[in-house]
C-alpha cells in the first residue's frame, strides 16, 4: 500500500492509497457490477505516447455526478461523500461568469449557461460560454500535478455540437435526454495487462472543515429503464417460402448454357453478369 497527501490547485486536500488487487478478474468484476451501478470502464490494448495506454480503467460508485442537456446542467451529490464537496463546487461554479446558479442544495447544484455577448473568431469558438465552461472550471478545482488519474469520466452526446454551432432542431429530443454525463470517482482500477497488475486508487477529500474520510462510499442502484433494452425482434426472411430454390434452379441452367459469370445478389435479387457487373 502506498499513501500519498496533497493538495489541488483549487484548495482541495486528498488522501490518496494505492492498494494493489487481483489481477484477474479484476476487470470482469467491475464490469458485472456496472449492470446496476453507476460508473465507467475503459479498456485499451493500445499504447501511444500521449494519446492511448494500455491499461483498463473504471470505477462504480462515484459521488459526484455532472450532467447537461442544451445549456441547463446539474451537479449532484450520489452519497454523503459527493455532498462534502458540494460548497466547494458551488462557490467554484459560481465564480464562472459564463454561469447563472439557479438553485443550490446540500446534494445538488443547477444552473444555466449564459449566452455569449460577444463575437467569437472562428479559432477561438470553443472558449464561448458552454456546458464546457463549467467543466473547465470542475477540472480547475481537482486538478493536481501529484496525480494523473483523478479527473471526470463518462459520456459526450452528439448535441454538445449545437453549443457551438447554434441551429434549429428538427427532430424532437426525448424529454430525459441528457447532452452530458460524467462522473467522479473516489476509487478507480487501473489494469495493467502488459504487467499483469491491479491496483485501487482510493481517494479521501477534505474541504472546509469537512472530510469524506469514515463515510461509505456506496451510491444507490441506477435506475433500470426496461423501454431501453433492444427489443427481440421476430426473424424476418425477404424471400417467400421455395423462392430462392427457384433462383438456384434458375442459375443451374444459366451455368448449363456456360453462364460462367452469373452471381446472386441477396440483397437486390437480381442476375449479375459480365454485361452488368
Amino acid at each position: 500500500m502506498r499513501h500519498k497527501s496533497f493538495t489541488t490547485e483549487g484548495g482541495i486536500k486528498i488522501e490518496r492509497q494505492i492498494v494493489a488487487g487481483i489481477y484477474s478478474p479484476g476487470d470482469t468484476t467491475l464490469a458485472d457490477a456496472l449492470d446496476g451501478k453507476r460508473g465507467v470502464l475503459f479498456s485499451s490494448s493500445f499504447e501511444f505516447p500521449g494519446r492511448y495506454t494500455r491499461w483498463d480503467m473504471g470505477f462504480v460508485d462515484p459521488p459526484l455526478m455532472f450532467s447537461a442537456r442544451g445549456r441547463d446542467f446539474a451537479v449532484e451529490a450520489l452519497n454523503r461523500r459527493g455532498e462534502v464537496l458540494i460548497p466547494a463546487i458551488a462557490a467554484a461554479v459560481d465564480a464562472l461568469d459564463a454561469v447563472e446558479i439557479g438553485d443550490t442544495t446540500a446534494t445538488r447544484i443547477g444552473g444555466t449557461i449564459r449566452e455569449a455577448t460577444t463575437r467569437f473568431p472562428e479559432e477561438q469558438r470553443s472558449r464561448q460560454p458552454s456546458v464546457f465552461s463549467v467543466l473547465r472550471g470542475l477540472i480547475a478545482l481537482f486538478k493536481s500535478a501529484e496525480d494523473e488519474h483523478l479527473g471526470f469520466y463518462g459520456a459526450f452526446g452528439y448535441d454538445l455540437v449545437f453549443q457551438f454551432e447554434p441551429m434549429a432542431l428538427r427532430l424532437p429530443r426525448p424529454d430525459d435526454q441528457r447532452d452530458l454525463v460524467l462522473y467522479l470517482p473516489d476509487d478507480i482500477l487501473i489494469v495493467d495487462h502488459m504487467r499483469q497488475q491491479a491496483a485501487h486508487y482510493r481517494y479521501e477529500f477534505a474541504v472546509a472543515g469537512r472530510s469524506t474520510a469514515g463515510l461509505p462510499r456506496a451510491t444507490p442502484e441506477a435506475i433500470y429503464r426496461p423501454d431501453l433494452t433492444p427489443a427481440q425482434l421476430p426473424l424476418e426472411s425477404d424471400h417467400a417460402p421455395g423462392e430462392y430454390p427457384a433462383l438456384v434452379d434458375k442459375a443451374k441452367e444459366a451455368f448449363k448454357r456456360g453462364g460462367m459469370s452469373w452471381v446472386l445478389s441477396m440483397s437486390t435479387r437480381t442476375w449479375l453478369t459480365p454485361t452488368n457487373l
